[in-house]
């Protein structure tokens, strides 16, 4: 073969191979548009078929499951024997979000509440300004005020308004700080349920609340005990002279001083007709002595000390430079009916059950120290020469004739306002608290709903710095550069065919 024919031969090869080349390319190039529209098609297709399949499907990410209800509520809500409706007041009936941001935490709860009633819950949102017959329904006789951004809750003649805010948590340092409101926590399914049962309970009982001894505040409690079908009254009873006759029990809540011999005689008289009375009583009082309030409970084969109990085992204190706050045990029979087995105690009286036997009072511990803990006598402020042992913060007496009992507790930890709002949402301790007024009035116990805190998305357990280093070496430099070789390799693979 001539010089001439092999370079054209040459040539030709290259054409050949060029043309070849050209083709393939072009098939890749035809086979990649049509696989990005075919997946952008298919994607179209999903995405129609979701909106209209599962447009009311939610999805909970949150690890906390914000949007899920209880099993308390669930069974709630099972239990429902007459219709309940949740009615919101927004200024946009089709879109409550727009007039309160907040909505979106109320929303999903509020619809999973509809699906668990089995029909018996329906919601209602409407413009309070437009539909002004309607809001005249709930209360016909015009004596309640009903704002916008407020929800309600009635069950047939009966009804409660709600303040969204009074449902939602927020810091308070940084509003201290800042005057701004960060939200850190709801108790939405908390407030609803509680509403709801206050409102479909057929058995009301009225708790009054005894005043006029510079008792500790108690709104918190009197709220989470409506919730359990209680309502809660003030009672002077010094003024009064008598115990209405609608009293099924009284609490005692913390007073600063004692309370007078005549009331001390009626409510021995009410606990000897088969009532209930329960008796707070913390260290801090003013009386220390308060001997009308032990003459009360020294009836029932309690004794109200004027001992500060202190606690010395590691295991059962929070500060090892605070012995008066502590854990206290709930005692063995009550764990199953409070629902907690250690709740907080402070600044607590020694509570005793008398040495005089009376065989028809059944006289218990309720909570109780560990063995390492002792008693300031009377604050001498001295524990030299005591008895370590158990010493109890509250005990429990029941009359076996009358069915009459008596609480006696001797810290404010459980029922005063002061120190519920600064533990925060102390579930054990409210747990308790109501539990104890369910079992003394004949209830069933309830599980506390918990606060929900909102989900943080803040990084815990950072890595180690040479952890740190290896994974920034891996991402920056060897990930790219295996990227690089690769696509070099693929590069003259092709160049060369």
């Amino acid at each position: 073969m001539s010089f001439r024919n092999k370079i054209q031969k040459y040539i030709d090869l290259r054409k050949n191979k060029r043309g070849i080349r050209d083709r393939r390319s072009g098939a890749l190039k035809k086979y990649a548009i049509g696989s990005v529209i075919v997946m952008i098609a298919i994607m179209i297709v999903i995405n129609l078929l979701a909106s209209l399949l599962l447009s009311d499907v939610k999805i909970d990410m949150t690890t906390i499951r914000m949007s899920d209800i209880t099993p308390e509520t669930r069974r709630v809500l099972s239990e429902l024997t007459e219709e309940v409706e949740i009615i919101g007041l927004f200024d946009n009936p089709d879109n409550p979000q727009s007039s309160f941001p907040a909505y979106s935490l109320f929303d999903p709860l509020i619809d999973e509440y509809v699906k668990a009633s089995a029909g018996k819950l329906k919601v209602t949102i409407v413009d309070p300004d437009t539909s002004r017959a309607y809001i005249s329904s709930i209360d016909p006789t015009g004596s309640t005020t009903f704002s916008k951004e407020t929800f309600i809750i009635r069950s047939k003649d009966r009804f409660s308004v709600i303040n969204p805010y009074d449902c939602l948590g927020f810091d308070d340092e940084v509003f201290s700080t800042t005057g701004q409101y960060v939200l850190i926590a709801n108790r939405i399914e908390s407030v609803f349920t509680g509403t709801i049962s206050y409102l479909t309970e057929a058995d009301i009982i009225d708790v009054y609340f005894l005043k006029g001894h510079q008792e500790l505040n108690n709104r918190i409690v009197s709220q989470l005990l409506l919730y359990d079908g209680y309502n809660s009254h003030d009672l002077y009873l010094d003024d009064a002279g008598a115990i209405p006759d609608d009293c099924e029990m009284i609490v005692i809540n913390n007073p600063r001083i004692d309370i007078t011999a005549k009331e001390a005689g009626l409510l021995k008289q009410f606990l000897a007709d088969g009532n209930e009375l329960i008796i707070i009583c913390d260290y801090l009082s003013a009386d220390k002595n308060m001997s009308e309030l032990s003459s009360v409970a020294e009836r029932m084969g309690i004794l109200l000390t004027s001992d500060l109990i202190t606690e010395f085992s590691a295991d059962y204190l929070f500060s090892p430079n605070n012995n008066s706050v502590s854990k206290g045990k709930i005692a063995d029979g009550f764990q199953e009916i409070f629902g907690v087995d250690f709740v907080r105690t402070g600044n607590s009286r020694s509570v005793q059950i008398s040495n005089i036997i009376n065989p028809e009072l059944m006289v218990r511990p309720i909570i109780s120290s560990s063995g390492f803990a002792k008693i300031d006598i009377e604050g001498q402020g001295s524990e030299s020469g005591l008895t370590e042992g158990f010493y109890h913060y509250a005990v429990l007496s029941v009359h076996s004739g009358t069915n009459g009992s008596l609480a006696v507790i001797g810290t404010g930890f459980f029922s005063a306002d002061e120190y519920l709002a600064a533990m925060g949402s102390n579930e054990a301790n409210t747990n308790l608290f109501r539990n104890l007024v369910r079992s003394m009035t004949g209830r069933e116990a309830v599980t506390a709903i918990p606060m929900k805190l909102n989900p943080s998305y803040i990084f815990q357990n950072p890595q180690a710095v040479s952890q740190q280093t290896l994974w920034s070496v891996i991402l920056i430099a060897i990930i790219p550069f295996i990227l690089f070789c690769v696509g070099m390799i693929v590069y003259y693979r092709r160049r060369h065919l």
